[in-house]
């Protein structure tokens, strides 16, 4: 091949650049969401619960109340929205804290 052709074909896609990135600019900026959002399966908030009680509701309109096992180990302490929660100690499985036991439902959605 002539010099002055490969010389010519190396300066296309440099002149093609910058009409190419011209048009980002002024493209609007569109945060990216998926077509269709699931619901959530439950939601719980904690706020209105009587912890002694264990029953924590589902807020979501799904009706999949969650248990407060060990409830005497879970104090109710203050959130950073005004409203209350349950301070959950953690541990192994057989130390006797306390942690939420979710309806099967929820089991098994999260398996999937």
């Amino acid at each position: 091949m002539p010099s002055a052709d490969r010389s010519a074909r190396h300066r296309v896609p440099a002149a093609m650049a910058p009409a190419l990135g011209a048009g980002l600019p002024a493209a609007p900026a569109v945060p990216a969401q998926a077509a269709d959002t699931p619901r959530p399966t439950a939601h719980y908030t904690f706020d209105q619960d009587d912890l002694a009680s264990g029953r924590i509701t589902d807020s979501s309109g799904n009706g999949l109340t969650a248990t407060l096992v060990n409830a005497s180990t879970a104090p109710s302490v203050a959130g950073t929205d005004g409203g209350k929660a349950p301070a959950l100690p953690g541990g192994a499985p057989g130390s006797g804290g306390a942690y939420v036991r979710l309806p099967a439902k929820c089991r098994a959605t999260q398996a999937t």
